[in-house]
C-alpha cells in the first residue's frame, strides 16, 4: 500500500506489516508474506536493507546495498555491492560478504562455491571456508555420500574435512576422512548458533 509518496506492506487482512515508510520494496515471494522473514526495502537513496515484518519496519541490516534478492528455497538473501555478490541470513547476519563474483549453492545448500577471479572455493554451513584458489569443483558420489571433486594446478583429487586437498590416487588411504555431504540440517543449524 502507499501513504504519502511511501509504501509499505499489509497482510490478507490488512495488518501492517511494514509501515510506509520506504521507497518500495525487492521482488516478493508470495509465500514470504505468510512467514517472519524479513523484506528488502528500498531508500530514498536507492539503496536496500532487510526490514522486520513486525508492523515497525526496522531494518535488520544496514542499507547498503543495490539488490536484494529472495532464494525462496533456502531462506537466504542474495545481496549485491558495487557489482559484486554476497550472501545474508534472514536474521540479518552476513554468510558471505559482497566481495564475490558469482556463487552456487549445490550439494542440497549445503556447501557454496563461491567464484573470484575465475577460481573456486567453498563455505560450508558448519563454517568451514576454502578459499578461491581451484580451477573447477564439483561433486562424485560415493555410497549414499557426496564427495567434494576439484582440480587444482591440473591435478584431479578431493578434499578432506579440513579442506586440503587430497590427490585421487591418495584417497584410498583409510585415515583420511573426506569432505561430503550426507544430511543438510547437521549443519544449517550451526549457522544460527
Amino acid at each position: 500500500f502507499e501513504e504519502n509518496g511511501k509504501k509499505g506492506l499489509k497482510d490478507a487482512v490488512g495488518n501492517i506489516l511494514v509501515p510506509p515508510i520506504y521507497d518500495g520494496f525487492s521482488e516478493f515471494y508470495t509465500h514470504n508474506s505468510y512467514c517472519s522473514w524479513p523484506i528488502p526495502a528500498c531508500n530514498s537513496d536507492g539503496k536496500y536493507a532487510l526490514v522486520k515484518k513486525d508492523g515497525s519496519g526496522i531494518p535488520i541490516t544496514n542499507f547498503e546495498y543495490d539488490s536484494i534478492e529472495i532464494e525462496p528455497l533456502s531462506g537466504w538473501y542474495i545481496t549485491s555491492k558495487n557489482g559484486k555478490k554476497g550472501i545474508v541470513l534472514e536474521t540479518g547476519k552476513v554468510l558471505l560478504p559482497c566481495q564475490y563474483d558469482d556463487f552456487t549453492l549445490f550439494f542440497y545448500k549445503d556447501i557454496i562455491d563461491i567464484l573470484l577471479d575465475g577460481k573456486h572455493g567453498l563455505l560450508k554451513f558448519n563454517g568451514l571456508y576454502i578459499e578461491p584458489i581451484f580451477d573447477k569443483i564439483g561433486r562424485y558420489k560415493k555410497g549414499n555420500k557426496f564427495l567434494v571433486y576439484v582440480q587444482f594446478e591440473g591435478k584431479n583429487g578431493f578434499l578432506d574435512q579440513s579442506g586440503n586437498f587430497i590427490e585421487e590416487n591418495m584417497c584410498c588411504n583409510k585415515d583420511i576422512q573426506l569432505l561430503c555431504y550426507d544430511n543438510m540440517d547437521d549443519f544449517r543449524d550451526s549457522l544460527y548458533n
